[in-house]
């Protein structure tokens, strides 16, 4: 006789790292980052990663209930997707995963500890308990679990989600369906236990990219499946309801009405801005753009500069997108206003909770004004990192 506990998990160190290596933009994120970890030494591996065939399973069960979720087809009432995407498989997600599912530890990492920088990453856990010592994945049964939430789902968490209540659990379903993701990464890891009646436990980890379950966020939208697919997509020949992504995957613009928009720099061309010291910055290749990051050293600083002088009859506000230590870190970002004509300056700074956060300050006058961004590290300060994304100036106020 087999006997098997199952349990899953979703969300809202001297042998050699599992990755075989510890990439520095995990140090940034958390010295705990998942990707940096060694296997568990008090783990008993008994089967350890992904075949082809897994990995072939994964793809094709995620994304035939996406299809099924996007057409409407057998779902409890859920309206139809217009622009769920078809997911990939992406090999740091994996990586990832695989160093979660090799702690051998069924309990979800902390968001930043699984966080890569092309996206945040969301994750599922499915947990199987067996009597038997000899057991394979079944990467079928965990993903048709998640799928089986959908009858918890409601209209009103399609279009506004928040998390469940910890009993009646819907999380892995709404990451599983959370039409903005596009990347998949699993591992697998079953190893020895030793309880009354079980022998063997089973780890398996899902990370997704971008993730889902993001509170009051949308899980998809509701309309015929594939009329709203993002751009640099296509419909899926082979999953009529999803959206294909091309190369580097959907783009979305900063702004979907342009006409106000009076300066953008989005790094992905050349920009009307100078910079005090070039060395210092470089240019980060994502899938969804560019962004440029600079590296200050202690008592270091750096001057970006807009060559464009603006003026708007109205004022403007002035957007950004940046990524950078919290304040407690001692890095100051300032952003500086100077109008020629009066001879007058004024400064504002930002702060940073190292994640992606959009900064917007509004002025308030029609002088033509000079726009300086500041950047700086203390002396007693280590290696400090501030990113940005993108820059823009807005005609009339800010847009809360």
């Amino acid at each position: 006789m087999n006997l098997f506990l199952i349990a899953f998990h979703s969300l809202i160190l001297l042998p050699t790292l599992i990755n075989g290596e510890c990439k520095e933009f995990y140090l940034r994120m958390t010295p705990e980052h998942t990707g940096c970890k060694h296997r568990n030494d008090n783990c008993l591996v008994i089967k350890e990663g992904l075949s082809l065939k897994d990995r072939k399973t994964i793809l094709v069960e995620h994304n035939k209930y996406r299809n099924k979720i996007a057409l409407a087809h057998d779902t409890y009432d859920l309206p139809p997707a217009s622009n769920m995407m078809k997911l990939e498989w992406d090999k740091e997600l994996a990586a990832i995963a695989q160093s979660h599912a090799s702690q051998c530890v069924f309990e979800h990492d902390c968001n930043l500890c699984r966080e890569v920088d092309n996206f945040m990453v969301g994750q599922n856990l499915f947990s199987k308990k067996s009597a038997e010592l000899k057991v394979a994945p079944a990467w079928d049964e965990a993903i048709g679990i998640f799928y089986d939430e959908i009858k918890l789902i409601t209209r009103n968490l399609i279009e506004s989600y928040v998390p469940d209540d910890g009993v009646n659990l819907y999380g892995h379903f709404t990451q599983l369906a959370w039409a903005e993701t596009w990347k998949i990464g699993c591992g697998y890891t079953a190893f020895r236990i030793d309880e009354p009646i079980y022998k063997t436990e089973e780890l398996y980890t899902c990370n997704y990219g971008p993730a889902g379950n993001i509170i009051f966020g949308r899980v998809y939208k509701n309309g015929t499946a594939g009329s709203e697919c993002p751009p640099n997509t296509v419909r899926s020949t082979l999953y009529p309801g999803l959206c294909n992504a091309k190369r580097n995957g959907p783009q979305l613009p900063v702004f979907s009405d342009v006409a106000n928009v009076l300066f953008l720099c989005d790094f992905k061309a050349k920009c009307s801005l100078k910079f005090s010291s070039p060395d210092r910055a470089h240019i980060i290749s994502l899938y969804s753009g560019n962004y440029l990051s600079v590296r200050l050293k202690k008592g270091q600083n750096f001057v970006i500069t807009l060559t464009e002088v603006v003026s708007s009859e109205d004022g403007f506000c002035v957007e950004f997108r940046h990524r950078m230590p919290s304040p407690q870190s001692g890095i100051k970002f300032e952003v500086e206003f100077y109008v020629p004509e009066m001879g007058w300056k004024s400064d504002v700074l930002a702060y940073g909770i190292n994640q992606w956060v959009v900064a917007k300050f509004d002025v308030q006058w029609n002088f033509h004004t000079e726009i300086r961004f500041i950047l700086t590290v203390p002396k007693d300060s280590n290696l400090k990192y501030i990113d940005l994304n993108w820059i823009a100036i807005v005609n009339g106020h800010c847009q809360r």
